[in-house]
């Protein structure tokens, strides 16, 4: 099973990530993908091994080209604030007893639009954002191949699956 979202635009490089606030999913292709945020020119994310604070997305970026990863960027029509941000991901704290990456993700979400959404996947969230109009655009890098008719399937997967990858991560 699978979710479908789009319409993807264009390769995510040519974006000014210095103007833009958005969901970034690493390694899209796989079961899971890695979630983050990315606000105003930095990433933010919760990982097996901590917490990722005001990283410069040049630096993501550079990582990203250098493993030739597969990421697809929701671009959101709200600004996102840093200081929710900060806090929200410095009390998750890292991937421990069954936490996933879109928890925190979710919460900036909610907090800074005032929505809630009650799920636990992102191939879950991004419909429900869609639907609420607070996803501008999708762009994307190395998922030419992953298109079809400029959309993109978000695969589905388990809690299993999330605690899965994280035991593996942490070894």
């Amino acid at each position: 099973m699978s979710t479908k979202v789009g319409v993807v635009l264009d390769d995510m490089l040519d974006l000014d990530f210095s103007k833009v606030n958005g969901l970034l999913l690493t390694d899209a292709e796989k079961i899971p993908p890695h979630i983050g945020l990315v606000s105003n020119g930095f990433y933010y994310s919760a990982t097996a091994n901590g917490t990722i604070l005001d990283r410069k997305m040049t630096s993501v970026l550079d990582v990203i080209i250098k493993k030739k990863k597969k990421v697809l960027f929701a671009s959101f029509d709200f600004k996102l604030d840093e200081e929710i941000i900060r806090k929200t991901f410095l009390e998750y704290g890292a991937l421990v007893n069954g936490k996933t990456c879109l928890h925190p993700a979710r919460m900036c979400v909610e907090k800074s639009t005032g929505l809630e959404f009650n799920v636990n996947f992102v191939f879950e969230l991004l419909p429900l954002m869609q639907e609420q109009k607070l996803i501008s655009s999708y762009h994307h890098f190395s998922l030419e191949n992953h298109l079809s008719e400029r959309y993109y399937k978000l695969p589905a997967y388990t809690k299993t699956d999330i605690v899965a990858c994280i035991d593996r991560l942490k070894r």
